[in-house]
């Protein structure tokens, strides 16, 4: 583990690392100076960034060729006359009429510009005393430019609010760095690349302010729940506010009574909440002070009081006891229980009552569980499951936790749970029983790697019920079960039966979107694969939110091109949506498959060093979540990367982490491929090309069944050197079954 934060908690670091953003709000400065305003009046919150726009607007219009001064204001100094300015004032007339002062300072300062403009930066503006604010509009009465800063919602000098109000200065409201800017500034704090889903943490806990993101950043790294993992930065846990920002929060919270601070710490509990409730809760104490000093919004869907800061909550609930906390805790999950229910309140009851350490009834903790799994909470789902199990919730219960352990990749756990006499398959109806034998064949080919007792399983399901409707699903998953073992041409002609058969039903077609798509693909049949797999995703926004079809629908929507060579802008566009969209939710599962498919890309497209970015980020997620097994690929195809760009150790280093993640068994047909190319790219970077070109024509040899992959691999071979005359006539004959036109191109 790896810390570099010696320079995080400094007041400079925005100037000296560069502003992050801000592109707009630089160029009105720049706009307005060149016009030849009176100047720009900055205002925002504590911490946004208002100081680092200021200077760094001064230093470009300074290097511009402008006089440039800087002035700040402080709460100690308010009280004595012209301490702020007590630099621009010139010694002989430190004392005296104050207008005399004025006119000196200014003939002063016009005098030491010598005919260039003066730009007066005033930082913390509303902190002035009422003679320094004078002497700041009589210099802009002079010409000077005045760039203030001020922060939203304190009250400002008169003189102040006439640089803006009576003259014609500008105003510029500086609102949150948005998430894209945040992992920016996040990166540059700590120096290096940084997954997103620890970019998202800091912009969502810091709502983008600037001054909290860099303490939340120090404070993590200190602690190591932020690291370095071989280059990347990642979030390993989530830590508590420290000291330093508790301390800058509270100045947000000062003069606060206990009433709204009790509010507070609801809303970072169970927000949102609405405001009778928040009332209710509070002990009567209306919001609208919260809402004044910018801590709290609202909403008008009636259930929207919202925190401005996730750490106004935090901060507010460290000064309760354990026991008012359970009280909050208790209260909340009364009220979301009593009013009408929508998705989501199983689980936040649950959730609450569970904190408190209340007693839970079953059916509420079954409810919950599969919300719990719905929002890529598998930890959680398979502990309430469980507890709901215990209370007597039945076989639901059982499938979510079965479901959720495989998701955790507790393989052997998650048999024990499904496998009878624990689940009872036959006894269930048929809907259930269709999603059991979906979650069981899932787990049997992609957790526990057995495609023969996949199949058996099938041929049993077939006699579970007699009607025509549950035969034709069972034969969609056996399809399921083919295209998984790599069986492709017996699954190519199943998915072609399937396919002419107008009365499959809607589970039939998702298959077939899906793994028969993967089949035709693998089959040579790319076209028929690509036409299938155009429906299988839901129409945007749609796409954002998958389930565990929906990540097989992304991954075969995604591979029937990239694989084929067609339509590579679209998965770019379309996947880079949807992953940036899975960060949010914080699913990992969809996330982890959709950076992956885009570092595939990348390094389909020979951009090997963004490649390496995406693919370990693709990593990071599948670390905690891999119910298809797609770590095995991932690392294959970092170590390619890694070999591209010439670094053999690392490149070695993923290529033996990519067979040890087979965990002593042989690897599946799709994987051996990709271990075959990962391993020649490995030892080329070694410095022994020739062999490895060789060692995948031997590879190549055993891929009749699946010219697509066939063809691909004889691609590397030549990449990596083989001799053309070698490579040409099993090449041709692959493109020759294949009607891809990457086959083709190669």
């Amino acid at each position: 583990m790896t810390t570099r934060t010696d320079n995080i908690g400094d007041a400079d670091v925005p100037a000296r690392t560069g502003l992050i953003g801000r592109g707009e709000e630089m160029q009105l400065v720049r706009r307005a100076f060149e016009d030849g305003a009176t100047g720009v009046l900055v205002i925002g919150p504590a911490g946004i960034g208002k100081t680092a726009l200021a200077r760094a607007a001064i230093a470009e219009i300074g290097a511009a060729g402008a006089a440039t001064r800087w002035v700040r204001g402080t709460r100690s100094a308010a009280a004595i006359p012209l301490a702020a300015v007590a630099d621009l004032v010139p010694r002989a007339s430190a004392a005296g009429d104050p207008l005399r002062i004025f006119q000196a300072s200014a003939d002063a300062l016009l005098a030491a510009a010598a005919g260039r403009r003066l730009v007066l930066a005033v930082d913390d503006a509303h902190l002035l005393d009422a003679g320094s604010a004078a002497l700041v509009l009589h210099l802009a009465g002079k010409g000077a430019f005045v760039l203030a800063t001020v922060r939203a919602e304190s009250p400002l000098p008169d003189a102040v609010t006439a640089l803006w109000k009576d003259d014609d200065a500008r105003r510029l409201e500086l609102g949150a760095l948005t998430d894209a800017e945040t992992g920016r500034l996040v990166e540059r704090l700590l120096g290096g690349p940084v997954e997103s889903v620890a970019a998202r943490w800091a912009h969502d806990t810091s709502s983008g302010n600037a001054l909290y993101i860099r303490e939340l950043v120090r404070e993590a790294a200190d602690s190591g729940a932020l690291d370095d993992d071989g280059g990347l930065w990642r979030l390993r846990s989530r830590v508590p506010p420290g000291t330093a920002l508790v301390a800058l929060v509270e100045q947000r919270l000062e003069g606060l009574g206990e009433g709204h601070r009790l509010l507070l710490a609801a809303l970072g509990i169970g927000e949102p909440l609405a405001r009778d409730v928040a009332r209710r809760l509070a002990g009567d104490v209306a919001p609208s002070e919260l809402e004044a000093r910018g801590l709290v919004a609202g909403g008008g869907n009636g259930r929207g009081l919202r925190l401005h800061h996730p750490l106004y909550g935090e901060v507010a609930q460290l000064g309760l006891t354990a026991a008012t906390l359970d009280e909050l805790r208790l209260a909340l999950a009364a009220e979301t229980l009593a009013g009408e229910r929508v998705p989501g309140d199983a689980l936040r009851a649950a959730t609450l009552l569970r904190d408190a350490g209340a007693p839970i009834e079953p059916g509420l903790l079954s409810e919950a569980a599969a919300e719990a799994y719905r929002a890529r909470d598998a930890s959680l789902a398979a502990e309430l499951a469980g507890e709901a199990e215990r209370g007597g919730a039945g076989a639901a219960a059982t499938l979510l936790r079965g479901q959720a352990l495989a998701t955790l990749g507790r393989y052997a756990e998650a048999e024990a749970a499904l496998a009878p006499p624990a689940i009872e398959p036959s006894l269930l109806a048929p809907p259930a029983a269709g999603a059991y034998l979906f979650t069981r064949i899932n787990l049997l080919v992609w957790g526990l790697r057995d495609g023969a007792r996949a199949e058996r399983l099938v041929e049993q399901a077939a006699g579970w019920f007699a009607d025509d409707a549950w035969r034709g699903r069972v034969e969609g998953l056996r399809l399921m079960v083919l295209s998984a073992i790599g069986a492709v041409t017996e699954a190519a002609a199943a998915a072609d039966e399937l396919a002419a058969d107008p009365g499959g039903g809607p589970e039939v077609k998702d298959l077939l979107a899906t793994s028969g798509a993967v089949a035709w693909l693998h089959a040579g049949r790319t076209r028929r694969a690509r036409d299938a797999s155009a429906g299988a995703l839901p129409d945007p926004p749609g796409d954002e939110r998958l389930d565990d079809r929906g990540v097989a629908a992304l991954v075969s929507w995604s591979l029937t091109r990239l694989e084929s060579g067609v339509g590579w802008e679209e998965v770019e566009r379309r996947v880079a949506r949807i992953e940036r969209a899975a960060v949010r939710r914080g699913d990992r599962i969809a996330a982890g498959a959709a950076v992956g498919l885009l570092g595939y890309l990348a390094l389909s497209r020979g951009t090997a060093r963004h490649a390496l970015r995406l693919l370990r980020e693709a990593a990071s997620h599948l670390e905690l979540h891999d119910p298809r097994g797609l770590a095995v690929l991932i690392d294959a195809h970092i170590a390619v990367a890694a070999a591209q760009l010439g670094d053999a150790e690392q490149a070695a280093r993923a290529e033996a982490g990519a067979r040890a993640r087979l965990g002593g068994r042989a690897a599946l047909w799709h994987e051996r491929p990709r271990l075959a190319i990962a391993a020649a790219w490995a030892r080329a970077a070694a410095g022994e090309r020739g062999p490895a070109a060789a060692t995948l024509l031997g590879e190549a040899e055993g891929l009749d069944e699946w010219p697509l992959l066939q063809a691909l691999t004889l691609q590397e071979a030549l990449s990596l050197g083989a001799a053309p005359r070698r490579v040409a006539g099993a090449l041709v004959a692959a493109a020759g079954r294949c009607d891809a036109p990457r086959a083709d191109a190669a």
